[in-house]
């Protein structure tokens, strides 16, 4: 039974780097299976903004629409996508 939705496989890390002694940034590479198209983001909009893509362009965009929110943040999965909170050093 088809439910109409596409469907693709990424595979998503995500990892903090020190800039300095007391501050990290998030990083991150975003692959889309299928195609071998890679990305990387240093922020949750660009990966969003890449999976939309995909998305988009496969059919899928029933999917492509969970990402979008009025209040401009990032939602994945019904989870809010936000910065990693600060570490202390």
């Amino acid at each position: 039974m088809s439910s109409g939705i596409g469907s693709q496989l990424f595979t998503i890390r995500v990892w903090t780097e020190e800039i300095s002694a007391t501050e990290s940034e998030l990083r991150g590479k975003v692959l889309h299976v299928s195609s071998g198209e890679t990305r990387y983001f240093r922020d949750w909009p660009r990966l969003t903004a890449f999976l939309q893509g995909v998305m988009s362009n496969t059919g899928g965009s029933r999917i492509a629409s969970c990402f979008a929110s009025n209040d401009g943040a990032s939602h994945f999965g019904g989870v809010l996508l936000t910065e990693p909170p600060d570490r202390e050093g």
